[in-house]
Parts: structure tokens; C-alpha cells; sequence
């Protein structure tokens, strides 16, 4: 484990299929072949009105993609973005049906697609348009179920091991 910057005091690590990052870390960057995303200890988005946030490039296996989100006043928007920051048909904000819940496993999905198989392999980024809400985590999944194939620490019910295999199926 690389040591942290003091900067981020209780140092939550969050797994992901694929790497995810969310800062430089400069020297403390993990390697790109590291399955997990790194966050503060508030979540990331925080908006009492409206913000964007917009990821590093990411290349991804998985087709389907996941948020823990609280925003039932509120709505969640995301693009998929080319190399240039150009909006991927039909991963546009405008074809996403927006997101209001509260919910620790929420699908994302869009119009016109039944799931991002035509920009998993690719190098893109992902843009999060959030008013009136928090997302606290993403993931994408090559299953339906959303399962994250991370550490689930204390296990729960529905889990067959240490790492969640099962998604919403649990």
C-alpha cells in the first residue's frame, strides 16, 4: 500500500472494477493497474446547487455504469466524452435519463443505448452534471446486477465472500 499525503487524514480507499482516478497524487500516484478509486472523506460532487465533475481518461471493460448517489430533490446527468471532451453519442447528458435517489446502487442508463459496450475498451472520460444532491462513489460493471468485484470489509447479506460478486442480485 503507497503511503498518503497528509492531506488526506482517514484516507478512505473505494474498489473498482477498473482504475479510477480522481486527483494527482503526485509522487503518492498510484499505478495505473491499481483496482481502486481514491476519495476524501466528504463525497465527491457535493452540491447545494449544481456542479460538474469530470474524470481522468479511463478505459473500461465493463458495460454498465453505477453510482451511490443521494439527490431525490436533485438530479444526476452523465456524458461519456472522446479525447477531446466532445459528448459520445448517445452518451450525452441530454440522452440520460436523470438520476433522483438515494440509493447506495443506482444504474445510470441513456437513450438510444442499452449499455456502454461501444466505449468499453476506449479511452474516455466521464462527466457527472449533479444539482441539488451528493454522489458518493461510481463504478462500472460488466453485469447488470452492478456488482463492483471490491472488498465489501464487513461482508453483509447476499455476499458469498470478501468481495461483492453479486451486485443487487445479494
Amino acid at each position: 500500500m503507497p503511503s498518503f499525503p497528509q492531506s488526506w487524514p482517514n484516507r478512505r480507499i473505494f474498489p473498482a472494477e477498473a482504475p479510477i482516478f480522481l486527483q494527482t497524487l503526485g509522487r503518492h500516484e498510484l499505478a495505473k493497474t491499481v483496482p481502486f478509486a481514491l476519495l476524501k472523506d466528504c463525497p465527491f460532487c457535493p452540491s447545494e446547487t449544481e456542479g460538474a465533475l469530470t474524470t481522468r481518461p479511463v478505459t473500461f471493460r465493463g458495460k454498465y455504469l453505477f453510482v451511490n448517489i443521494d439527490d431525490p430533490q436533485g438530479e444526476l446527468r452523465v456524458e461519456v466524452l472522446d479525447r477531446d471532451c466532445r459528448a459520445t453519442r448517445p452518451f450525452t447528458s441530454d440522452n440520460c435519463v436523470p438520476v433522483r435517489a438515494d440509493r447506495t446502487l443506482h444504474a445510470v442508463h441513456w437513450k438510444g443505448a442499452n449499455d456502454l459496450a461501444n466505449v468499453a475498451g476506449k479511452q474516455v472520460k466521464l462527466r457527472f452534471h449533479l444539482k441539488n444532491g451528493r454522489i458518493y462513489a461510481f463504478w462500472i460493471s460488466s453485469k447488470e446486477t452492478g456488482a463492483s468485484h471490491g472488498y465489501v470489509a464487513a461482508g453483509g447479506p447476499g455476499f458469498t465472500g470478501p468481495t461483492d460478486t453479486v451486485g443487487s442480485a445479494g
